[in-house]
């Protein structure tokens, strides 16, 4: 239960762009030093004044006898000047901060401040109209620590009384604050609503955080009148296997067995002609290229979605990624190799987005690897693409979008031997998908999608299984095309 929402102070509960700065550049100015000497000085006094060890009026006499100008009259008008303008920014409240607030402690919420700030900030932070709305305040320069140290927000949380799982993040993003908090274990959004073209805070929009545009969308959230829309937009298909007609080694073509499962994908968009986005990154770069040939002719040319793919030597380029993100409706991954695809979206950051595009509403589904990939964890042959066919099946840690233990291509006669040791192991329970089951999750309902599996030799299925006070059980799946409570699919029963 959520129990405490912990803000970040600049560009999320006030803004600096409501006002004329007064940084570096505009007091070198007033001074009448060249920027370049003025921070010479200046600069190297950055962490000394977040952490309590300098104060503005000490840095500055630094700066200003550094560069031989120093008088007393000059450090007071400067003083005045940088106070002024930092406490005009409590002139320029959005006009939807205090009604949040006001909400947050009437729906008896603990709120929390974490703010990386100066001397000068402390107390115009703490004579402002925001101060009383605090229980538990953090100030870099009075705790000698500051964000992204996981300390000063555990003592933040120590201080409310809350654990990470009971507590709300809010900031703008800036010093990796949303991904140290997502680490700790608090839920997390970014605050955009000061966010604009003509003057925007250095962060920008970060796609692995759901965004709240204006402050009372938290208030929604909260209370449910949101976080059930939210969670109702959510959607993953997961495919066990099946053909898409690709040419095979050999150069047979095999059959297209997946049109149901597409179908659904696409009409989960809501949109007749959606935005498709291939991945393929769990096949090796030179191999990425024929995959997505394969997946426009069936979403491009069969059913009409435009098309584009993002292919993994691209990863790097962040803004490209996010741009190609954000243009999907769709964004699907094939079968490979899960080992090393999830390595490398960890490492470069991906899986990250990919998660805030689910929280975003993008239709995240695949096949084998693309759809193990989206649960906690996933039965993968990944060793025998490197190793060979005596390989054994491994659990790999996926992206963690739904607890579980995704088992794909469960009539492969060595995923059933395996099976059983791989859930005792991790504890977790399993869902195993045959060649042409897909489950289908959208908010907190799922069911199940199946096709016509003659070509394996099986009818399509789909079961659950667990171990509960050392007995394994295991129950097969309703195939039924009625939406059904995802809680029930993780009930455990003796």
């Amino acid at each position: 239960m959520l129990k405490a929402v912990i803000f970040d102070m600049y560009e999320t509960l006030i803004t600096h762009f409501a006002v004329p700065l007064y940084f570096g550049s505009q007091i070198a100015k007033d001074a009448g030093i060249d920027v370049k000497d003025f921070r010479e000085f200046w600069d190297p006094t950055g962490d000394a004044r977040t952490l309590g060890k300098m104060t503005l009026e000490e840095a500055l006499t630094a700066v200003f006898k550094g560069n031989g100008c120093f008088s007393e009259e000059l450090l007071d008008r400067v003083v005045a000047k940088r106070i002024e303008t930092k406490k005009e920014c409590f002139d320029h409240l959005h006009e939807e901060i205090i009604p949040m607030l006001r909400g947050l402690k009437e729906s008896g919420f603990k709120i929390g401040l974490i703010t990386n700030c100066f001397s000068e900030e402390v107390d115009l932070i703490k004579e402002s109209v925001l101060y009383k709305y605090f229980d538990a305040v953090m100030f870099s320069y009075e705790q000698g620590v500051k964000k992204p140290d996981p300390v000063i927000f555990e003592r933040c949380m120590a201080s409310l009384g809350v654990a990470p799982d009971e507590c709300v993040y809010v900031g703008d993003g800036g010093a990796n604050e949303l991904e140290r908090a997502r680490e700790l274990g608090m839920k997390v959004y970014q605050a955009t609503w000061y966010f604009t073209d003509a003057a925007s805070p250095p962060t920008g929009r970060n796609d692995a955080f759901p965004e709240l545009s204006h402050p009372l969308e938290l208030i929604e959230i909260l209370t449910g009148n949101k976080e059930n829309q939210n969670m109702e937009n959510r959607k993953i298909v997961a495919i066990g296997g099946g053909e898409n007609g690709r040419i095979s080694k050999d150069g047979k073509a095999l059959p297209y067995e997946l049109e149901a499962q597409d179908r659904e994908i696409i009409r989960l968009t809501g949109k007749d002609k959606p935005h498709f986005l291939m991945l393929a990154h769990s096949q090796p770069l030179e191999a990425q290229e024929g995959y997505f040939n394969v997946m426009q002719a069936i979403y491009g040319e069969r059913f009409g979605c435009e098309c584009r793919d993002l292919k993994s030597d691209r990863l790097s380029d962040v803004e490209y990624v996010k741009s190609l993100v954000d243009w999907a409706d769709i964004i699907y991954e094939g079968g490979g190799n899960t080992l090393r695809m999830i390595a490398l979206w960890k490492e470069t950051g991906f899986d990250k987005i990919l998660r805030g595009a689910w929280e975003n509403g993008k239709v995240m589904c695949g096949v084998s690897a693309g759809a193990e990939c989206w649960f906690s964890k996933g039965s993968s042959d990944s060793l025998s693409i490197t190793e060979g066919e005596g390989a054994p099946i491994i659990i790999v840690d996926c992206l963690g979008l739904l607890p579980g233990l995704f088992i794909p291509h469960c009539d492969d006669p060595k995923r059933v031997k395996s099976t059983k040791g791989l859930l005792r192991e991790s504890g977790e329970i399993g869902f195993s998908l045959s060649n042409c089951a897909a489950l289908e999750i959208v908010g907190d309902k799922y069911r199940l999608i199946t096709s016509d599996a003659s070509y394996h030799g099986i009818k399509a299925y789909a079961k659950r299984s667990y171990w509960l006070s050392g007995v394994y059980v295991e129950e097969m799946l309703d195939l039924s095309d009625k939406f059904k409570p995802l809680n029930e699919l993780y009930e455990r029963e003796e």
